[in-house]
């Protein structure tokens, strides 16, 4: 009967031995709960929570890992702190949600005080307002996007598909993705006060004693023939190819000046039938 005894509290212990959740406190070292085998300094197999209570009993600061998540509170405005000394603002999480980087009091959900790098997309969405990119600096917005050519330094889109390209080579593109080579493309209409176009020649060689002006019969069986002046695009070719406003200004005035050496030379002879007429008066 005694070995009864005895053998009922072992059995008891054993199962319980068995079914609990094992802990390792030891005199010094690795110190494990839940488990008897910890793996560094303070080892926890399971959900905890680790508070500190206030002067009056409760619990003024906790941290802690359930199933129910993570979970951090204090009693002062910044939830979570971080940095590598004592009150050095590296970072902080508001209860608000704001999350500061760099400073521990952020005034938007996500603010830096600094340079941040992102190896992924940058995604900005606004409730119904403007997404602004500013520079408080007052030196502008530098964008790099690390190659010279093959990829875009910039796109602007929109619902209705690209609005604006900037190339890695340099090429911008207004309401188009292709600059076709042009450093400026723009699909739709231009309005300026100004432009300036720098020629490399300009059309004073017309004036020039070697130049060969045609005859005004000349003039007139090209145009009847051709429809256009002399080194005029066509409409077709214009059509096609375009106007090179720089060229094309050039060619115009190419014209005026023949024109204005067609009208001096009308005025010579003008003048000598003028002279004839005068001489055949004096005579009647």
């Amino acid at each position: 009967m005694r070995l009864f005894y005895l053998f009922v509290p072992l059995f008891c212990l054993l199962v319980a031995d068995v079914y609990a959740q094992k802990n390792w406190l030891p005199d010094s070292g690795k110190v494990g709960i839940g488990t008897d085998s910890p793996t560094v300094q303070l080892d926890v197999r399971g959900e905890f929570s680790l508070g500190v209570l206030s002067s009056k009993g409760g619990q003024a600061y906790s941290i802690g890992l359930t199933r129910a998540g993570a979970q951090l509170y204090g009693v002062t405005s910044i939830g979570l702190r971080l940095g590598g000394t004592l009150n050095s603002g590296d970072a902080a999480i508001l209860p608000n949600g704001n999350v500061g980087i760099g400073t521990t009091s952020p005034g938007l959900k996500l603010d830096v005080n600094g340079v941040f790098r992102s190896n992924g997309m940058v995604t900005l969405l606004g409730p119904g307002t403007a997404s602004e990119l500013n520079s408080t600096t007052k030196r502008g917005v530098y964008i790099d996007n690390g190659v010279s050519t093959g990829w875009d330094l910039l796109t602007l889109r929109n619902d209705s598909g690209t609005m604006m390209t900037v190339t890695g080579a340099g090429s911008v593109g207004i309401g188009t993705k292709k600059p076709l080579g042009y450093k400026l493309a723009v699909e739709g209409t231009i309005a300026a006060r100004r432009v300036k176009v720098t020629q490399e020649s300009w059309a004073d060689y017309v004036f020039l004693p070697d130049y060969k002006l045609p005859s005004i019969e000349e003039l007139e069986r090209y145009i009847v023939s051709k429809g256009h002046l002399p080194g005029v695009p066509s409409a077709e070719e214009v059509k096609s190819d375009g106007v090179d406003l720089g060229e094309m200004n050039k060619i115009l005035l190419e014209k005026v000046e023949e024109l204005s050496l067609y009208i001096i030379s009308l005025k010579k002879q003008l003048d000598v039938q003028q002279s004839q007429i005068s001489a055949l008066q004096q005579k009647q």
